[in-house]
């Protein structure tokens, strides 16, 4: 999310065509959040967000993200890991799991993708009748 998304495509692209068979994962925040967070930095001359959060992900662009290149076979949402606490567990965002699976929280909440890229294809065999 603070890299340019011309160089971010261009990393799925390189992954893909380097580690077929393999998955990224990375976290990203929704485009609202993003938002939220580069207005945030702008108020405090950076404060946290030293890096500038240059792009956000909706969990509805998860399909077209899977048609960026054609080395990436599929792509999905990562479960955050509960973490340990209460016997209501808490998400790895520090929410209950009960209010992270509402609507506009969840909306706001980052997100986990993990991007799987094709296996490699084997080379074709030559004929017979060629040899």
């Amino acid at each position: 999310m603070r890299l340019p998304p011309a160089t971010v495509r261009a990393l799925l692209a390189a992954c893909a065509e380097r580690f077929p068979g393999g998955a990224l994962v990375f976290d990203a925040l929704p485009r609202l959040t993003a938002a939220l967070a580069r207005r945030a930095a702008a108020g405090t001359g950076g404060g946290r967000w030293a890096a500038p959060v240059r792009w956000g992900l909706d969990r509805g662009e998860l399909p077209r993200l899977a048609g960026a290149h054609p080395g990436i076979a599929a792509v999905h949402e990562v479960a955050p890991v509960p973490a340990a606490g209460p016997p209501w567990r808490w998400t790895a965002y520090g929410l209950p799991s009960w209010l992270g699976q509402r609507a506009p929280v969840r909306a706001l909440a980052p997100l986990v993708c993990e991007v799987r890229f094709a296996a490699a294809r084997s080379p074709r065999r030559a004929s017979s009748a060629l040899s």
